[in-house]
């Protein structure tokens, strides 16, 4: 289940506090919601998981048990980008096999969904579609940099 606990262990406190402010100033700016409503509205959305505030790049999402592969056929998704206009992902299927063909680049989706994906571009979906998936890592630009003991211990 994806909570504030969840996503605070994601990416570390001080990342999800500018996070969940950003999008709370564009709850403010968007929706004209005064602060103190946009604060509780954003936070209570994010500690439900809600796909409308927490989806960005660097998440890995899973389809959830309870959903149908008929109505998202994509096991796992990387969400490369967030879109505004509308609120979108542009993303990537994590799902790989060792057969891998011209036709899906190796991604192992089912033939009726072979011809929406291109492995080296991706895909567009509207962010509710994100509704059936449920968020299972977050890895932001600042979690995969070296610390500074990593890029000492890489210098000759």
């Amino acid at each position: 289940m994806t909570d504030l606990a969840f996503l605070e262990r994601e990416i570390g406190g001080q990342a999800l506090g500018v996070f969940l402010t950003a999008a709370v100033r564009s709850a403010m700016d968007l929706d004209h919601m005064p602060e103190h409503r946009a604060y509780q509205w954003v936070t209570d959305r994010a500690d439900a998981g809600d796909p409308l505030i927490i989806a960005a790049p660097g998440q890995v999402w899973t389809r959830r048990a309870d959903t149908d592969p008929e109505e998202a056929p994509i096991r796992r998704l990387f969400i490369n980008e967030r879109l505004t206009a509308p609120a979108a992902v542009y993303v990537t299927y994590l799902d790989v096999n060792d057969s891998g063909s011209d036709l899906n680049d190796g991604a192992d989706v089912p033939p009726s969904a072979v011809g929406l994906h291109d492995a080296r571009k991706g895909d567009e979906f509207l962010i509710d579609f994100l509704d059936l998936y449920e968020l299972e890592s977050w890895r932001t630009v600042e979690t995969l940099l070296p610390t500074p003991a990593e890029a000492k211990a890489d210098t000759p």
